[in-house]
Parts: structure tokens; sequence; C-alpha cells
């Protein structure tokens, strides 16, 4: 994982990095919902990237510690990849201007409206 964390420092030194979250508690469902939840801004991403590995909800929720979701400019991609192009990464989808965050997949697809993934997150720390 050194390299990896190494690798997530040289693009934040360099500014290619526009957001970046680990994925722990929840796995890369809870990462994306915070994520999309923190800039208010929708998420169209496509997990046909297992190859048979994994299940979704095993994609989405498994909590394999040493992954970071990255976000970056379209036009530091690039750069950004060359990076990381000894470590293991993949580009599961784009950030937009829209109210919802959709996930395509062989098994499923899934749409959930920003409002109401901002208001279930939001309410388990009203009284806090």
């Amino acid at each position: 994982n050194a390299k990896a964390y190494d690798a997530v420092s040289k693009a934040i030194q360099k500014g290619l990095v526009a957001s970046a979250i680990g994925v722990g508690r929840g796995g890369l469902g809870v990462a994306l919902a915070k994520s999309a939840i923190a800039g208010q801004l929708g998420l169209r991403l496509n997990l046909d990237l297992s190859k048979g590995v994994l299940r979704l909800d095993v994609m989405l929720f498994s909590e394999t510690q040493g992954r970071v979701l990255i976000t970056v400019q379209p036009s530091a991609q690039k750069e950004f990849e060359k990076i990381f192009k000894d470590i293991p990464h993949a580009n599961i989808g784009e950030v937009i201007r829209t109210t919802s965050v959709s996930i395509s997949s062989p098994q499923a697809n899934v749409e959930v409206g920003l409002a109401e993934m901002t208001s279930a997150y939001r309410s388990f720390f009203k009284d806090w």
C-alpha cells in the first residue's frame, strides 16, 4: 500500500486530485455517497469491471482496507493515470452536474436522488 499512498500524495502535490476519500466502513458505496453529498454533485458510475469477480453488493460494500476513491478533472486524467500506471486502479465513472447518483452494472442499475441521500445521511447526525 505504500506505493499507492505515495502515488496519491504525488497526484495531490501536482494538483491533479479534485477530491479523495478513504474507502473504509461501508465500503465503496458509502465513500461514493459521502463524496456526492459533500460536493452536492451527481455521479454516473459503471461497475462493469469485475469480470466475474464480485457481486454488486460485495463490490459496493466490501470494507477491504487500503483503497481510496479519487476524483480528477478530465483534463488531469492522463497525467493522473501515468502516476498510477503500475498501481491497480480503475476509472468507474464521472462526476456530473445532476441531482442523482446512478450506478450501472451487469447485475443491476440503481439510481438514488442526491437530496434523498443527503437527508438520510444528515438525519443520523441531527441530535449531535
